[in-house]
């Protein structure tokens, strides 16, 4: 059974799905704990749960609620929010937590992800090696 809390929390972003005000939903979800709103996605169907975290304001908050969620509602919707969402939201949570979600995820989709992880974090890496202030450019010649 749902604490208070967390049934008032629930009942509001039911009504704000159906009502489409993505405004107020995202104001409430932003305030609202990362526990809390994982919480309620397992009461949701994987539709509402996608709009949920698409709604959520920033990444960190979208690896936290999903950190927080049972391993076996993770694979679906990080399938559903889509390889660039997936890798952004894994690159936010601690290694543990990462961990063991990319061992949910199809094999497929992990490969895609994991790919895509070191093709971002190389990018990374060279582009802190180039970003020279342009007062030291000479030192590259």
């Amino acid at each position: 059974m749902l604490s208070q809390k967390v049934q008032i929390l629930h009942d509001t972003v039911r009504k704000m799905l159906n009502l489409k005000t993505d405004r107020n939903l995202q104001n409430i979800l932003d305030k609202a704990k990362p526990a809390d709103i994982a919480y309620c996605l397992r009461h949701f169907d994987p539709i509402e749960q996608e709009k949920v975290i698409r709604t959520i304001s920033s990444v960190q908050k979208e690896a936290e609620v999903i950190s927080e969620l049972d391993v076996d509602l993770v694979p679906n919707l990080l399938e559903r929010l889509g390889l660039e969402r997936t890798v952004e939201i894994l690159a936010n949570i601690y290694s543990d937590d990462s961990a063991d979600i990319l061992n949910a995820l199809p094999a497929d989709f992990r490969k895609e992800v994991l790919f895509s992880y070191k093709v971002i974090n190389m990018r990374k890496k060279e582009s802190r090696i180039t970003d020279v202030p342009p007062n030291y450019d000479y030192l590259l010649q």
